[in-house]
């Protein structure tokens, strides 16, 4: 079982950019952490190793597309082994053209996060958070904590008074 804890009594647990955001937006105690072996951060590594409810996890996936010159990103928030509607909904959601996963090196550098725990807490300002609709219906869910070590568990209200959130119908297939 995962130990989750408020980020307020265990900040040592997030990377100081994801600390600084959630202090900054008085989340630190609407947002608990959990340390965890990285060999198991993955969805169903997670589940059997843990105990986690396999329904309760999220991917944060990171997506790009262009409108008038300009490069948009996203962190597209979907339940965990759904795939993304990366056609009319995801383009609609975003307002660009032709989205598709953004680079990888991009984002991290971006975001100052760690592959494979990319999350939509603490994102640059001029990032879209935008979480399939599905998600809303979870009491509690568990997403990347920034740190490949981390796992952070709320709710999806907490996630969509994120910045630049919204829930979007149809996001995945």
């Amino acid at each position: 079982m995962l130990e989750f804890v408020s980020v307020a009594s265990h900040p040592e647990y997030v990377a100081p950019k994801m600390l600084s955001f959630l202090k900054s937006h008085e989340l630190t105690d609407k947002i608990q952490v959990a340390q965890i072996d990285p060999q198991y951060a993955d969805g169903e590594k997670l589940s059997e190793t843990y105990g986690v409810d396999i329904n309760q996890e999220l991917n944060c996936l990171a997506f790009a597309g262009k409108r008038d010159g300009q490069i948009r990103y996203a962190a597209v928030v979907v339940l965990y082994g759904k795939r993304v509607n990366s056609g009319a909904v995801l383009k609609h959601a975003m307002d660009a053209t032709k989205p598709s996963f953004a680079n990888l090196d991009d984002v991290i550098a971006m975001t100052c996060m760690e592959f494979g725990s990319i999350t939509p807490v603490g994102l640059p300002d001029d990032w879209q958070v935008l979480i399939d609709s599905s998600v809303k219906e979870l009491d509690e869910v568990i997403i990347g904590g920034g740190r490949v070590d981390a796992k952070f568990k709320t709710t999806p209200q907490i996630l969509a008074q994120l910045p630049h959130a919204k829930f979007v119908d149809q996001l995945t297939k």
